[in-house]
C-alpha cells in the first residue's frame, strides 16, 4: 500500500540521517581544540551538547500529537523533516561555537519529534487493524536499518577525511552534515507522497465471510424486493422508496 511504503521509506531517511548525527556532534565536541574545531570536551560534558535535542524531543511528541488531532499526521510529519533538514545545514554551516551546536541540536530535536510521533500515527491509520502491530514494528525496524547505515556513512566520512594525525577534517562533518541534510530532504519528498486519509473501501475492511454474507444479503434483496428487506425508518413499508432515496 502506498500509504505504508511511503511512510516507511520516510522512517528509513529521518533514521539514516538522526543516527549519523548522534555520532557527529559528540565526535565534533570531543575533538582536541588543536584541530581548530573541537571543543576538547570530556565525554560526559559532550552527552551534554545533546540536552537540548533530547528536551525539544520530549515536548516536541505531545505536540505532534496535537498537530495530528486538528491537521492530520502528514503535516507533522513534514514539519519534523524540514525541521529536521534546517538543524543539519545550520550545523554544517555553524559548528565554532558552543551555542551554535546546542541551537542545531534543539531544532534537531524539535524535527525528530515532531516526524517520529507522526509515523506512529500514519503507520496505525495505513495498517488494516489486525496488522497493526506487525505494521509498527517494520516501521521501527526500517528506522533503525537506516539508522546503521546513515551512522556507518557518517563515520567512512568523517575517516576519509582524516590527516596525518589521524583525526577527521572539519570538512568531513561539513559534509556528513550535509549529508544528513539531503537524508531530510528525502524524507520530506516521501512524507509529500503519504496519501491523505479516506474512507476505507468495504474490500480492504471486510473478511471474506462477512463479504459472502454482503453478497447474499444483496442476492436476496434482489430476488424479494427492496420493501420486503429493508423496513422503513417509520414503521409505514416505506423501505424501497427510502432505499431508492439512498441511491
Amino acid at each position: 500500500q502506498k500509504a505504508m511504503w511511503t511512510v516507511n521509506l520516510s522512517a528509513f531517511a529521518i533514521g539514516f540521517a538522526m543516527f549519523g548525527s548522534y555520532i557527529l556532534i559528540p565526535q565534533l565536541v570531543q575533538a582536541p581544540t588543536s584541530t581548530g574545531y573541537g571543543f576538547g570536551a570530556s565525554v560526559t560534558l559532550s552527552g551534554l551538547y545533546l540536552l537540548p535535542s533530547a528536551l525539544l524531543m520530549l515536548f516536541s511528541g505531545p505536540l505532534s500529537g496535537r498537530i495530528s488531532t486538528k491537521r492530520g499526521s502528514r503535516l507533522p510529519l513534514k514539519l519534523g523533516t524540514v525541521a529536521s533538514g534546517i538543524a543539519y545545514f545550520l550545523l554544517a554551516a555553524l559548528h565554532a561555537q558552543p551555542w551554535q551546536i546546542f541551537l542545531g541540536g534543539a531544532v534537531l530535536g524539535l524535527g525528530i519529534g515532531l516526524a517520529f510521533a507522526a509515523m506512529a500515527n500514519l503507520v496505525v491509520d495505513a495498517a488494516p487493524q489486525e496488522m497493526t502491530g506487525v505494521a509498527s514494528g517494520v516501521n521501527t525496524i526500517v528506522r533503525s536499518i537506516g539508522g546503521a547505515i546513515g551512522g556507518q556513512v557518517a563515520a567512512a566520512i568523517l575517516t576519509a577525511s582524516a590527516s596525518a594525525s589521524g583525526l577527521p577534517g572539519e570538512s568531513g562533518y561539513t559534509n556528513a552534515f550535509l549529508m544528513s541534510g539531503v537524508g531530510a530532504i528525502i524524507a520530506l519528498g516521501a512524507a509529500s507522497l503519504v496519501p491523505r486519509p479516506g474512507v476505507r473501501s468495504i474490500e480492504t475492511t471486510l473478511t471474506a465471510s462477512e463479504l459472502e454474507a454482503f453478497d447474499e444479503a444483496a442476492v436476496f434483496a434482489g430476488t424479494y424486493g427492496a420493501s420486503d428487506v429493508l423496513p422503513s425508518s417509520n414503521g409505514d413499508g416505506s423501505g424501497a422508496a427510502e432505499a431508492e432515496a439512498a441511491r
